[in-house]
């Protein structure tokens, strides 16, 4: 049996019940004119019986009234009780010439008033039986072709049966417990129920299907996510986050109805101080009604209720025996969500984890290349891993404040903000190739020596580019172009005075525009062994100065608008 027979479960029920309708009004009507005739014949047979008797007592007074005025009283009686008739008779009582002629006449109307009583209730019982001969035929044909209708339900609802046998076997029991015995409307009824539900679930699974298995990125993957969703259960925001080797949960990409997405890529926090850490025992999905309920909310649940959502629906991604992320969905209105909603989850988070862990392991591949290099620099670098993780956050929030302008809006996606967060460390990564008295030497460097550490630039985007070609061989597009962007452009000057190219204005890439303020900000707020620290105002100060000559105006102004956030990264990442 096809699945597309089983909208028609609903239009057999619409019929049947039509058919139910037409008989119970055909026996109504032929109750009511039974009830009626019941009622009706006898108080008219007693009201021709009163009627006649009246006539007989009139017409028996006429007869033996005397002549004169008495014979007139008489004949005014009989008229009386003929009513209607009176006219009729009248000129045949009025005209009789004795009393034997007048008698005849009264016989003759005895019998008329007889004769039509008996035809009214003759037509009475003619109609009434005619309508319960009509009445009985109609519900002959009435109940033959219910029959019909039920034969054909119980062929198409036997065969039901089976195809929900089959989807329980492939779900996974969706439908266990619910057997057809061919006698039990409720359970035809539930069986229709969840064997529509079943053929919209793998229907919108394979859409899922088609979709994630299509998507080039991650980013493309989440972007297809809202539409297919929104068919089965709420989704106005949709998020994905990956746990790092330190046990961080870290928002990797939101797509969200919200005019500013307040969670955004880089957002990081400890797995273990999350109630999240108790779904990677449970293995289920977990429902918030009401966030703005929660009494002591998380930093991660404000910035959840600034966007605008109430409603939250968390499920854990598993390969294997591992957690290595979760699905978020959220909706705007509370209770959003029930319990269908969290058991379809579930079943999505499984269907997407193939798609899902190869999105993972490619950003995780360029993620922990990334620090390996950046981890290799310690010893061979006077800058703390301090500096490195700072930098690289102020890069991220300069980046995310840009990317509000729509002048920039297009170049900076989510993929790119997540790039610069994890490229931006790599700039000074050529430095590994600069000898240690260069590079350690505590007094300013002469001219050669600044020539030889100048070539650290070239250097670093050397490597990272024959690594970008090998890497484009096996994945969609070159994912390290950002890196080389940063590594090669963080030293050129926004008037064209920078190395090692001279690129001038917006020929320099705007990742590297940005790690360039980035990272002489924290430079400058930094002790070296060469130099004490800057105040964060002197160094802001000091930034401001040389926009236009050194540093890009808009980069600049976008620095200046997040200071607070600034300020706030280097209270949580200051040096030991």
């Amino acid at each position: 049996m096809k699945l597309s027979r089983a909208p028609r479960i609903s239009t057999l029920a619409r019929k049947a019940l039509r058919t139910l309708a037409v008989f119970s009004a055909a026996c109504a009507l032929f109750a009511t004119l039974l009830l009626t005739f019941s009622i009706a014949l006898p108080r008219i047979d007693a009201q021709n019986s009163a009627r006649l008797a009246r006539i007989n007592a009139a017409v028996a007074a006429l007869l033996g009234a005397p002549r004169g005025e008495g014979l007139d009283a008489a004949r005014a009686r009989v008229f009386e009780a003929l009513g209607e008739d009176a006219e009729r008779f009248r000129t045949r009582i009025e005209t009789a010439s004795d009393p034997e002629a007048l008698r005849g006449e009264l016989k003759a109307l005895a019998r008329e008033t007889t004769s039509r009583t008996r035809a009214h209730s003759l037509a009475m019982v003619r109609g009434a039986a005619l309508a319960a001969l009509a009445t009985a035929l109609g519900a002959v044909a009435v109940a033959l072709a219910l029959a019909r209708q039920l034969q054909r339900a119980t062929r198409l609802f036997a065969g039901l049966s089976s195809l929900i046998d089959d989807l329980e076997a492939a779900i996974g029991g969706a439908s266990r417990g619910i057997a057809w015995d061919g006698g039990s409307w409720e359970e035809t009824r539930v069986i229709a129920r969840r064997a529509a539900n079943l053929a919209s679930e793998l229907a919108f699974s394979r859409e899922l299907l088609d979709t994630t298995h299509g998507a080039a990125d991650l980013d493309a993957l989440l972007e297809s996510l809202p539409a297919a969703l929104g068919r089965v259960l709420p989704a106005e925001r949709v998020a994905i986050a990956f746990l790092d080797r330190a046990g961080n949960l870290v928002a990797e990409r939101a797509v969200s109805q919200a005019a500013t997405i307040r969670l955004d890529v880089g957002f990081s926090q400890p797995l273990s101080t999350s109630s999240l850490s108790r779904l990677t025992e449970s293995r289920s999905a977990r429902i918030i009604d009401d966030l703005a309920a929660i009494e002591r909310p998380s930093e991660a649940t404000k910035l959840i209720l600034e966007e605008g959502f109430r409603s939250s629906l968390a499920t854990p991604l598993f390969f294997g025996e591992r957690c290595v992320g979760f699905l978020f969905l959220n909706a705007q209105a509370p209770r959003a969500y029930n319990l269908g909603h969290a058991a379809l989850a579930e079943r999505l988070a499984a269907s997407l984890r193939a798609p899902l862990y190869h999105h993972y392991v490619v950003q995780l591949l360029l993620a922990e290349t990334s620090r390996g290099f950046v981890k290799s620099m310690e010893q061979k670098d006077n800058e703390t891993s301090q500096h490195i993780e700072r930098m690289s956050l102020y890069a991220h929030a300069v980046a995310r404040e840009l990317a509000h302008d729509p002048r920039y809006a297009p170049e900076l996606s989510p993929r790119k903000l997540r790039e610069i967060l994890w490229f931006a460390p790599l700039h000074d990564i050529g430095k590994i190739g600069i000898p240690d008295a260069i590079l350690f030497k505590q007094g300013p460097l002469n001219r050669a020596e600044r020539a030889v550490m100048e070539t650290h630039v070239e250097m670093g985007a050397a490597i990272f580019r024959e690594i970008n070609v090998g890497l484009a061989r096996y994945l969609p597009g070159a994912p390290l172009d950002t890196a080389v962007d940063i590594i090669a452009g963080h030293h050129e000057k926004w008037d064209g005075s920078g190395y090692p190219r001279g690129l001038r204005g917006e020929s320099i890439p705007l990742a590297a525009r940005i790690a360039a303020a980035a990272d002489v900000l924290d430079a400058l707020s930094s002790a070296r062994p060469y130099k004490p620290a800057w105040s964060f105002d002197e160094a802001l100060a000091r930034i401001e100065a040389l926009s236009g000559s050194h540093f890009d105006p808009a980069v600049v102004r976008a620095l200046l608008a997040v200071r607070p956030a600034l300020e706030s990264i280097r209270e949580r990442h200051a040096d030991a």
